[in-house]
């Protein structure tokens, strides 16, 4: 059984990791709601006006090694060791570290219902922005991710007075 590795997460880690493996011919499953639309998110804000794209260089394009499955990861279920194969504090290692070493380790459900085996699984979630309610400004928002950022640009390119936009 060939590994099955799969990405959970597709900002600059996961992004890195799946171009990483795939330049060594590993294939891989990226899975994010944005997959292949993600971009790097400091020049996304601090590029914003001078029209520079900066964002870009971690777009990943999907190729024969890298698929994008557009969905939530909900639940990650690991499967039972063989108690042979299992870590344990007493031996400070695995008894049979290449017994079985593509075995499925575990599935992803996704909040689309579909479950994905895997051998491998990183974790490259990254972290949420903050994004409070500012009562006296109810369009304040961080700039997140692409989305965002276009819609300030909007805002700016078409407002008659003057905004407070914080880059």
């Amino acid at each position: 059984m060939s590994k099955r590795i799969v990405i959970i997460g597709a900002g600059l880690a996961g992004t890195t990791t799946a171009r990483e493996l795939n330049a060594r011919g590993q294939a891989v499953t990226v899975i994010d709601p944005q997959a292949g639309e993600t971009c790097e998110r400091p020049p996304l804000s601090k590029h914003l006006f001078d029209g520079s794209r900066h964002h870009l260089p971690y777009h990943l394009e999907s190729t024969e090694h890298i698929t994008f499955v557009r969905d939530r990861a909900e639940e990650i279920t690991l499967a039972e060791a063989a108690a042979e194969s299992r870590y344990t504090a007493e031996t400070q290692r695995h008894p049979h570290p290449l017994e079985n070493h593509h075995a499925t380790a575990g599935a992803i459900q996704l909040a689309s219902g579909e479950s994905i085996d895997f051998t491998h699984c990183i974790l490259a979630t990254g972290m949420e922005a903050n994004r409070p309610e500012v009562p006296e400004y109810p369009d304040a928002l961080p700039v997140y991710d692409l989305a965002d950022a276009e819609w300030i640009l909007d805002r700016v390119n078409s407002a008659a007075e003057a905004l407070n936009v914080g880059v």
